[in-house]
């Protein structure tokens, strides 16, 4: 699949900020038990600095003293952002996912580029749109908190 993609819109600063400062909920997709992976440790970061972390990994029962979920859709609580630490052809089913959970955010890793997780959250959610401006709020369903 081909589509148009401009990864410099979501590397604002402000942006970024934003999306920190409002997020209360983190669920950590592909959150791994070793501390000495990359996800681990942004994990330990968010927990320390006061975000509610909720591991998903499906070979782990319990992630930094949170019990860990198989799939998005089964976390049991609402989720601001949707942090990814997976490849990239893994990303179009979880912004599906994210989209079905209402999560107001879909984080994916600086080298996590999807085309097709971008197409996938405009086609499931027509009133997604992408941000032309850091001071501009997209919408999708019932959270509208992207």
């Amino acid at each position: 699949m081909s589509v148009d993609f401009d990864v410099t819109r979501y590397q604002d600063p402000q942006t970024i900020q934003r999306v920190l400062y409002n997020a209360k909920t983190i669920a950590i997709v592909g959150l791994s038990a070793n501390a000495l992976r990359a996800s681990y440790f942004v994990g330990f970061y968010l927990k320390r600095h006061g975000y509610r972390i909720v591991p998903v990994n499906p070979r782990e029962s319990e992630i930094l003293g949170e019990k860990s979920y198989p799939s998005l859709k089964e976390v049991p609580v609402p989720v601001d952002v949707v942090n990814v630490f997976r490849a990239p052809a893994a990303v179009p089913e979880l912004a599906r996912e994210a989209v079905a959970i209402g999560a107001g955010n879909l984080w994916t890793q600086f080298t996590v580029v999807s085309p097709e997780g971008a197409f996938e959250l405009r086609r499931r959610c027509p009133s997604w749109r992408e941000r032309p401006s850091p001071s501009e709020r997209g919408t999708c369903g019932p959270s509208s908190r992207w």
